[in-house]
């Protein structure tokens, strides 16, 4: 009853999605988990003194821009100890103070406390500009060949600038290195909600601002892409790093918690419901974004708060051939042609079996035993498969208990490949919301995916090794279309279900030892550098034995 209580306290404080995912690290230990996985991988104090003495030619100056506002005098020196701490000594720290005319207890601060740090460099602003006006002040005063943003009461781990130009330097295109984060406590006490994220994933980018922090920039890639914009305020750093990738030839995601986000009544971390205009500012940034592109789509807030859906627009009404495969029996596929005549919205389409010609631009293919459910589903793969830069989509399947059987397929987990969140109950949003967000990924299912006429036969011409079995062959496929530079995107405002209940899957695997093992190894040889690597859309310190995305 005790704990009850507390987590309803919490609630009030918070907001109820802060209290439910509090109630969930409770009862299923993950908060614990996190916290030791937390303390065994933050750099120790001799990895730190390695950093400090490693001498590089050339080291780049950081500037970390802040700005601030009124900022309580606790806050404003846990957020520059963790700057002094830093293992990698070259930075600037540029404060543009907000709070008025005047003295102010940061100016104090600054002179007196931090007298002898010549690298903080302050500024106190004659009038509040707000937080884009401040953001820009403080982008003024650096000098540094790299920006860092840093929010005024968040803090960075003691290693994150050394492991920021560590970047650079191994990868000289890069314009941008982002990394991961988690929250902390007021207290900096306790870590919680990692957020373990992908490579860069432009869709997933498109659907809410994933990178976030730590976020770092080359200096010329943000002078190109212009300073903060007011118009933009509470969502400012979203359409600022929008923009700064839009250009950037190479971006770089560090898989390692380096920046720690304060959770406090005050802050977007810990009350999403006080920051309601910035969720709309943040819609309007994916707006501009897609503008700027010249992209025709209309954004709508995705039903939770900072979640975004794009609907594209259909460019003309092509012919897509839907491809039954497998076919058992003509009476299983005669039923999956009248389903789909019934439940599909879009006219301009064929149903024909594996085998028979097909003459569309684009071609889906759909399992017999499938169902859609939502009559958009193909004007929804069409709009986002005529993109350019894609090359296949994916819609997401469903048990028939509406619990997910696919959300897209991980690379080398569970074995060579699993479908994501398989078992997960339809109404969840799953880990950082990536079950319910367009997003881009290494595979979809074959059993309910569309690809562009030109690409299947580029890639199908290009198969130095034809997988019989099914699984083997659609990952092979799916890479194969990566490889030849296209994206693959995960939709799930496409919905189908299967017929076959969960408890005829071999634990819902992609790929199971049952293969013909001179399959597999053959896979394994074609494809040994990318499973070395690991799926760039997942992250390397999640689990691969469980396809939920959860702690490794």
């Amino acid at each position: 009853m005790r704990k009850l209580q507390r987590i309803l306290e919490y609630g009030k404080t918070y907001g109820v999605r802060e209290m439910m995912n509090k109630s969930a690290e409770f009862l299923t230990g993950r908060r614990i988990a996190y916290e030791k996985w937390f303390q065994k991988h933050r750099a120790s104090s001799m990895e730190l003194e390695h950093q400090r003495k490693e001498q590089w030619e050339d080291a780049p100056l950081v500037s970390i821009i802040v700005p601030a506002y009124c900022t309580p005098a606790l806050f404003f020196c846990q957020m520059t100890d963790s700057v002094i701490a830093q293992s990698y000594e070259n930075w600037e720290l540029c404060i543009a103070d907000g709070s008025g005319k005047g003295r102010t207890e940061l100016a104090d601060l600054v002179e007196n406390a931090y007298a002898r740090e010549k690298r903080i460099r302050y500024r106190l602003l004659e009038e509040n500009l707000g937080i884009s006006g401040n953001s820009n002040a403080a982008l003024a005063m650096a000098s540094g060949d790299i920006i860092a943003l840093l929010d005024h009461d968040d803090v960075l781990a003691p290693e994150a600038l050394h492991e920021i130009v560590k970047a650079y330097r191994e990868n000289p295109g890069a314009e941008v290195v982002y990394t991961d984060e988690d929250k902390v406590d007021m207290e900096l006490a306790t870590h919680y909600q990692p957020h373990f994220k992908p490579d860069f994933n432009l869709d997933y980018l498109r659907t809410n601002n994933y990178i976030c922090h730590l976020f770092t920039v080359r200096r010329e890639t943000a002078e190109r892409a212009g300073g903060f914009r007011k118009e933009y305020d509470g969502a400012q750093d979203y359409d600022f790093i929008l923009r700064c990738t839009e250009t950037a030839a190479e971006i770089v995601h560090i898989p390692k918690i380096l920046y720690y986000w304060r959770m406090h009544p005050g802050s977007v971390a810990g009350n999403p419901e006080s920051k309601e205009y910035a969720y709309e500012a943040g819609r309007r940034a994916v707006e501009s974004h897609l503008n700027r592109l010249n992209i025709e789509a209309r954004v709508e807030h995705a039903g939770h708060w900072g979640l975004y859906r794009i609907r594209y627009a259909l460019a003309g009404t092509p012919l897509v051939s839907i491809i039954i495969a497998p076919v058992t029996s003509e009476a299983k596929a005669e039923a999956c042609r009248k389903r789909i005549k019934s439940c599909t919205s879009y006219t301009n389409y064929e149903i024909v079996t594996l085998g028979e010609a097909a003459r569309g631009e684009y071609l889906v293919f759909i399992s017999e035993d499938i169902t859609v459910l939502n009559h958009g589903w193909l004007e929804e793969m069409l709009s986002n498969c005529q993109r350019p830069e894609v090359g296949a989509v994916g819609g997401k399947l469903y048990f028939p208990d509406q619990r997910v059987y696919s959300a897209g397929i991980l690379v080398g987990v569970k074995g060579l490949g699993a479908h994501a969140f398989s078992g997960l109950p339809k109404e969840e949003l799953g880990y950082c919301a990536r079950a319910v967000l367009q997003q881009d990924m290494s595979a979809v299912s074959s059993e309910f995916m569309m690809v562009k006429k030109e690409v299947y036969d580029i890639v199908s011409q290009n198969r130095e090794y034809l997988f019989t079995d099914k699984g083997l062959a659609n990952l092979d496929f799916c890479l194969k279309v990566k490889q030849a530079g296209y994206l693959i995107v995960y939709l799930p405002g496409a919905e189908a279900c299967t017929e076959r209940p969960p408890d005829r899957q071999k634990e819902k695997a992609v790929v199971e030892t049952s293969c013909n093992p001179k399959e597999v190894d053959k896979f394994c040889e074609i494809w040994k550098r990318e499973l070395k690597k690991g799926d760039p859309c997942y992250n390397p310190n999640l689990t691969k034995k469980r396809c939920d995305y959860s702690l490794g």
